[in-house]
């Protein structure tokens, strides 16, 4: 059985790793593991791992193992499209793409190292990047018989946006990590009258973290890709604190997933914010970044 990480780091990716290695290893099973996803399956960067080669790594974040989220340059777009999954952000006018190898840019290097190592099982640790490569990967069993083994996904996204589950290892952790950083926030503001908190959270294009975190810490509004929003709906928001301001509780929360819109920024949404309660509130954004996945 060979175990391999692939996409975003997450809470639990290594616990999920040891108990596997463990208990395949109690069953009688030679159990590898590889290093950097599907790329280092292609390139045969995969190590035989003992009962006491996971010791420790119960309580560590991040990825043990490496899910191989590498940086291009912006001049190497057109030939990154062709054969990679990719995301990008954009500041000013420099762009970094995050590269994810999928299995069909390497179809033939994995098959020729799932045969040199006699695997039996694959079981891949990961997001949405997971559950993309192993769907290519039974899509090519009609190519490559070394491909009719069995095959696991186990998710583990903070986005929690893996289909065919509710839950994902990680996804609890990370809300529960930014709840904890908006409660903070907000106890911050105990002292101070006429405040509004703009957070950003992580999540890419899902705004399962934004929304379920805005629900457990009471937040006043909460902005997420999938529910399209304008400039009206913002106007509405800054109504609403503006007239909460006048009440007793003289404090505001906005959430806001960190790609939840091309244009309305966190900046943006703070800059207007300031812009339309300007002598009624005064306006912080804060953005919680990588402390969502850590352990």
């Amino acid at each position: 059985m060979a175990i391999l990480n692939v996409g975003a780091p997450a809470a639990g990716m290594n616990a999920a790793v040891r108990s596997a290695v463990r208990v395949g290893i109690s069953h009688g099973h030679t159990v590898y593991v590889v290093n950097d996803g599907f790329e280092g399956l292609a390139k045969g960067q995969i190590t035989e791992i003992s009962w006491f080669g996971v010791a420790g790594w119960l309580g560590r974040g991040g990825s043990m193992l490496g899910t191989k989220r590498t940086v291009g340059e912006r001049d190497k777009i057109n030939e990154i499209l062709k054969c990679v999954l990719i995301s990008y952000d954009q500041e000013e006018e420099n762009i970094e793409l995050q590269i994810i190898t999928l299995p069909k840019t390497c179809m033939l290097q994995i098959v020729e190292n799932v045969r040199k190592y006699n695997i039996h099982a694959l079981l891949v640790i990961g997001g949405f990047e997971a559950y993309e490569g192993v769907l290519q990967l039974v899509e090519a069993r009609g190519q490559y018989e070394e491909l009719c083994i069995v095959m696991c996904v186990i998710p583990a996204t903070i986005s929690n946006n893996v289909p065919g589950t509710d839950f994902s290892i990680g996804s609890d952790t990370a809300v529960n990590a930014a709840m904890e950083s908006c409660d903070r926030i907000k106890q911050s503001a105990s002292g101070t009258k006429r405040r509004v908190f703009i957070v950003e959270t992580m999540g890419g294009y899902c705004g399962y973290l934004a929304t379920v975190t805005a629900i457990a810490v009471g937040a006043d509004a909460a902005y997420i890709f999938e529910d399209k929003f304008n400039i009206h709906d913002l106007k509405s928001n800054v109504e609403h604190l503006t007239d909460k301001m006048k009440t007793d509780i003289q404090r505001g929360l906005v959430l806001r997933n960190e790609k939840c819109h091309d244009y309305y920024t966190t900046e943006f949404l703070h800059n207007l914010y300031s812009a339309e309660g300007k002598g009624i509130f005064d306006c912080r954004t804060n953005v919680l970044g990588h402390l969502q996945q850590l352990e």
